[in-house]
């Protein structure tokens, strides 16, 4: 009886390993699909343009409501 579990435990260990594996690799070719970005624009502007679209902002200083 112990043989059979740890026969079942040792096939499901497997299996989850290469699970995780597979949906490893898949997850780093995604992000590797990914094209290489050019920085050598204005420094301030990107800083601005992340911090509006980090805090989920840049709609409405776009369309400000006290005008």
């Amino acid at each position: 009886m112990h043989l059979l579990l740890q026969l079942a435990f040792i096939a499901l260990l497997g299996i989850a390993t290469w699970l995780f594996s597979k949906k490893t690799w898949q997850i780093r070719r995604n992000i590797l699909l990914g094209r290489d970005e050019d920085f050598s624009g204005s420094s301030s502007q990107r800083w601005r343009n992340l911090l509006l679209l980090a805090f989920g902002q840049k709609k409405m200083f776009k369309n400000p409501w006290w005008q």
